[in-house]
């Protein structure tokens, strides 16, 4: 606990870079999701499969505080844990950061998209992890860091999918 306590502490200095980080990554899966409309119709999605079954969730107002807890905070933290901490630290040890980087995404896309209704739902979740991987890489492999991003854009789809219902 105390070391996770210095890890939050320290990711601090890295605010900037992970709003710069989350601006970027939401502007790049914007343009994916622009560039896959010129795909054939049988190709084309509206939304992921993962975005409806989550979306499902919140058709009982009284679970929002669960969810909350549950999107927001234990998903990033149980997902980090996963795709950053044991795939690129831990087995990066093992092969190499950078493959380990690249399995850790691929990963973390594949896993989002599983019952995929067209292959290219996968871009945007492969922006998304790179992100995460890339603000761990930066901040010294800072595992708070890469949570505090991941909470971030779980909060900010957590939001917009409460306005929106």
């Amino acid at each position: 606990v105390p070391i996770a306590m210095n890890r939050f502490k320290k990711s601090k200095q890295y605010l900037l870079m992970i709003l710069a980080t989350y601006i970027v990554s939401i502007v790049l899966i914007t343009g994916y999701e622009w560039a896959t409309d010129f795909l054939p119709k049988s190709l084309q999605y509206g939304e992921t499969q993962n975005q409806m079954l989550l979306e499902e969730l919140f058709d009982n107002n009284w679970m929002l505080p669960l969810l909350f807890i549950d999107i927001v905070i234990l998903t990033s933290f149980i997902e980090e844990l996963i795709f950053r901490h044991l795939i690129i630290h831990e087995l990066g040890k093992k092969i190499t950061y950078g493959f380990a980087t690249v399995l850790s995404v691929t990963l973390f896309a594949c896993i989002h998209v599983m019952g995929a209704t067209s292959p290219f739902e996968i871009g945007s979740y492969i922006i998304i992890g790179a992100s995460l991987a890339f603000v761990y890489l930066k901040s010294g492999m800072n595992l708070a860091v890469s949570i505090t991003l991941h909470s971030l854009n779980n909060f900010i789809s957590f939001i917009t999918i409460v306005i929106l219902k």
